[in-house]
């Protein structure tokens, strides 16, 4: 049980890590939105592979030319896909962390898309 615990709080310290210091990393959207940490269920979840992370912007930093503060950042926007199967078999999707679920009538698979606002300070 005590190993276990250790690796629950490996996993989410990585997690942690690559969120705060490599925020373009697929690492750290991977073990947030996957099934290892911090959910659970019949949904499916994507895969490293899944995990799309759009280059970050590089317009807001202090050395881009003209040099000085631009007052303005970048939030990640993560996007977060899950599909599953109800008990009559019908093939459904969530856009919100498994909290309601639609009809998969486009065939989505899962995955995790990270895309970037810009934010005017």
């Amino acid at each position: 049980m005590a190993v276990v615990v250790c690796v629950g709080l490996l996993l989410i310290a990585v997690e942690k890590y690559a969120l705060i210091f490599e925020p373009s990393s697929r690492v750290g959207y991977f073990l947030k939105y996957s099934t290892l940490v911090g959910f659970s269920g019949a949904w499916k979840v994507a895969t490293y592979e899944q995990v799309i992370v759009d280059p970050r912007p590089h317009n807001c930093e202090w050395l881009t030319a003209p040099l000085g503060s631009k007052h303005c950042h970048y939030d990640p926007v993560v996007r977060s896909v899950r599909t599953s199967v109800t008990d009559k078999g019908e093939a459904v999707v969530s856009y919100d962390e498994g909290e309601t679920s639609h009809a998969n009538a486009f065939s989505e698979t899962p995955g995790i898309y990270v895309s970037w606002q810009k934010i005017e300070e």
